[in-house]
């Protein structure tokens, strides 16, 4: 390798993954202990390492950056790309989407594209494959150009089998950079119409169809919409990861996961400006209404396996969603999570109150959906105002689901009376607040006006 290595290992509870970021360093740091036998998931990502199978002792040690599991990359023929030797400017006025592009497109495989510290205009998506790692300077600023329209299926950036046309990509990893959507500037405006035929959706950042995802160090900035948008990825590791914005905008969402997500990790993010995100900090929608131009090019399905892990915001929308309406939303472990709330510390309610709802409740006398063995535990939250809602609102079918370690911020709550929780729309419902056991009928509502230690619902 023409560069050294830097292995950062991030231990994420019951995952520990290995990160190869080649920034130049030679130092290998040490994971902490994990417990004897703790048992990690399938992931298969090149520059991302997650170990199967019982653990033993402290450390799982990775150097290279070959993929384990299904298949190995030889990266002793490892290839760099540097933007700027493909006539990228980073002035801030060039519209350098086609000089990135070339390098990206670069037939060596695996390859590293290097872009240097600099504003980069990006008038036409960038389309990434896969064997490819992306690694930005942090004062590289790559934004969306404001004077071309935009329409379906354009984003800042892009995996390039998203479209399905091309098959799945595997092992794509973006390390640095600030990622900007340049919003509120002339053609970086959501379209009025919700369902406009050919619309554009606003996202940021889009994957789909990818085995092996690993995004690391990002600052996304002022997006349109969702800030990461994903669906259909196997295997995904996005950590240390910032949102900024100087407007709000309505599905200003963090990071929003569709249909057929799996074994996922996401660790370390933090709305860095006040008010982000605009809405859903973490989205788990495994149903949605796909006719709305946000999720145009999305699917719906199951999400399965995705473990967080610190978590913050200082004063978003809502902190957690979990919409499932058919398709089910299982194992999922979210752990250090502090937030303050204008809406939602946890949204369960089945979009029944989005302007596109996806179902009637008559219809449906026993609930919809359902949320089964998820855990959220030291879970510090607070309302930022004094909407009128409960902090958690529960209004799906919920199986082994645990809230543990819940703590309400007295000190900086902006509505003490504000409920905690509410219960309602679920079929019959078996559940405890600190160790209390209670049954809650079909059809009956149950409001929690304070909050427990440790809520379990569905056992």
């Amino acid at each position: 390798m023409r560069t050294a290595e830097m292995q950062r290992s991030i231990r994420l509870g019951n995952a520990l993954v290995a990160c190869c970021l080649l920034l130049g360093a030679a130092n290998v740091a040490q994971a902490a202990p994990l417990v004897t036998g703790e048992t990690l998931p399938r992931c298969c990502v090149s520059n991302v390492r997650i170990a199967e199978g019982p653990v033993k002792g402290n450390v799982v040690e990775h150097r290279g950056l070959g993929c384990i599991g299904k298949r190995e990359l030889d990266y002793s023929t490892l290839c760099e790309a540097d933007v700027r030797a493909f006539g990228a400017t980073g002035n801030g006025e060039t519209d350098d989407s086609a000089a990135i592009q070339r390098a990206l497109d670069d037939e060596r495989r695996p390859l590293i594209v290097r872009i240097p510290a600099g504003a980069y205009r990006i008038a036409r998506t960038l389309r990434v494959r896969g064997g490819t790692t992306i690694l930005a300077d942090p004062r590289a600023r790559l934004f969306m150009c404001d004077r071309t329209p935009h329409r379906a299926g354009d984003h800042l950036l892009t995996n390039a089998g998203s479209d399905g046309t091309g098959g799945r990509d595997r092992d794509i990893a973006i390390c640095g950079g600030i990622w900007d959507g340049n919003n509120r500037r002339c053609t970086n405006v959501k379209p009025a119409d919700i369902f406009e035929k050919g619309g554009w959706s606003g996202a940021l950042l889009n994957f789909r169809n990818v085995d092996g995802l690993v995004l690391d160090g990002l600052e996304c900035a002022n997006s349109v919409t969702y800030n990461i948008r994903m669906c259909e990825i196997d295997g995904f590791a996005i950590s240390n990861i910032r949102f900024s914005s100087r407007e709000r905008g309505w599905n200003q969402d963090g990071v929003h996961m569709n249909g057929f997500c799996f074994n996922g990790l996401i660790a370390d993010v933090r709305a860095v400006t006040r008010g982000q995100t605009a809405d859903d900090l973490l989205a788990f929608n495994a149903d949605d209404s796909m006719a709305r131009i946000e999720n145009l090019g999305m699917v719906c399905g199951p999400i399965t396996n995705v473990l967080c892990r610190n978590i913050f915001a200082e004063d978003c929308h809502s902190a957690i969603r979990f919409l499932s309406v058919v398709s089910p939303i299982r194992d999922v472990r979210i752990e250090n999570i502090t937030v303050g709330c204008r809406c939602y510390a946890v949204n369960a309610d089945a979009a029944r109150y989005c302007r596109t709802p996806l179902f009637k409740d008559g219809d449906r006398p026993k609930g919809v959906g359902l949320i089964e063995n998820v855990t959220v535990s030291n879970f510090v939250f607070h309302a930022t105002s004094d909407a009128d809602m409960p902090l958690l609102c529960l209004e799906t079918n919920c199986r082994n689901v645990t809230f543990d370690g819940l703590r309400r911020d007295a000190a900086l709550d902006a509505a003490p009376k504000r409920p905690f929780a509410r219960l309602r729309k679920m079929d019959d419902l078996r559940y405890s607040s600190d160790g209390a056991v209670s049954s809650l009928p079909c059809g009956e509502v149950r409001e929690l006006p304070s909050s427990p230690t440790t809520l379990r619902l569905g056992f």
